[in-house]
This record gives C-alpha cells, structure tokens and sequence, in this order.
C-alpha cells in the first residue's frame, strides 16, 4: 500500500514536471506570437507611410521622413531578430516612434495626421 502511494506520488511529480513547463511554454509562445503581429502590423503601416510620403522641398518634413525611415529599417532589424514578447513590443515602440515622425512631417506639410 504505501510503494503503491509513493509510486503515484512520483508519477504526479513526473508529470507536472513535464506538463507544466509545456503549459508555459505554449503560454509564453502565444504571448509572442501576438507581441511580434502587433509590431509587425505599426512596422507595415509606418513602411506605407515612408514609401508613400512626398516631402518636397521642405527641409523640416525631410528630416522627419528621413527619422522615419531609419526608424522603419531598425523596426525591421529588431523584428528580425526578436525571439522574445519584450524583443518583440521595443520593435514596436520604435516603429511607433517613427509613425510619430511621420505625423510631424505631415502636419508641416499642411496634411492631415494620421494619429499614430
């Protein structure tokens, strides 16, 4: 009776040891997988924005397309290399930063902001 309790003691041991790091680990995989399609999402909008936006002449819209596009290169860098939620939200937090700058640009052109 007791080598029966202690044999299903270990066997609950061994399966929570095995189930529960797969439990989180689907967890922290679903966490990423929804972290890297929302800055993959901001890092598409901001590349139409980039493409898209003629700023002329004006120097100040320049500079803040030119932030823009090198804020959409490194979005793309850091999405390339994320593995991880928090990797995956920074590339999102920049690409953010760069439709910011598309706004500014806009506004000195005279266009509506798109509200990043």
């Amino acid at each position: 009776m007791v080598s029966m309790i202690l044999w299903i003691v270990g066997a609950t041991a061994v399966a929570a040891g095995v189930l529960v790091p797969v439990i989180l680990g689907a967890s922290r995989h679903r966490e990423v997988r929804s972290a890297k399609s929302a800055a993959r999402s901001a890092y598409r909008r901001l590349g139409f924005h980039v493409e898209t936006l003629g700023v002329g002449d004006d120097v100040v819209a320049r500079r803040a397309w030119e932030d823009a596009s090198e804020r959409w290169r490194a979005t793309g860098e850091l999405l390339a290399r994320a593995t991880t939620a928090e990797e995956c939200a920074a590339a999102r937090a920049t690409a953010m930063e760069g439709l910011k700058r598309i706004d500014d640009a806009r506004r000195r052109l005279g266009l509506e902001a798109e509200g990043s």
